[in-house]
């Protein structure tokens, strides 16, 4: 186990390894059969308080939507604990607490898990 922490910490070092967040909601998409499936892969920039967000979502029948944007004027404390809310946004909150990632939108509440992501294949401990 120790080994493959060694390792997955020399890819991250390296940027051979990122973490990605899923949330799966149960009840499927207007439409369609199955769950939906958000997963998200952020990059947090102190320097100008802002988060990158890539998201993808998909069920079993394939792709809904892949989107991409910057979330500016967060509160960032470092890459594990930060928050986005705005004004213009009210139906929308983002949160990161001790690498916990959390999304309040519009009514609904998300608590994303985290993967390890090296070479194409999750990890996760």
């Amino acid at each position: 186990m120790w080994r493959l922490v060694a390792v997955l910490a020399a890819l991250m070092s390296a940027g051979c390894a990122q973490r990605e967040y899923t949330y799966s909601r149960n009840e499927p998409a207007i439409g369609r059969g199955s769950p939906t499936v958000f997963s998200v892969r952020i990059r947090v920039d102190r320097d100008d308080s802002a988060v990158t967000w890539i998201e993808h979502v998909y069920d079993a029948d394939g792709m809904i939507d892949e989107s991409g944007r910057t979330l500016t004027g967060c509160t960032i404390l470092d890459e594990n604990n930060w928050e986005w809310c705005i004004d213009e946004s009210p139906n929308e909150r983002v949160w990161m607490r001790d690498g916990r990632l959390h999304q309040d939108y519009w009514g609904e509440h998300r608590v994303y898990r985290s993967w390890h992501v090296a070479f194409g294949r999750r990890l996760r401990f």
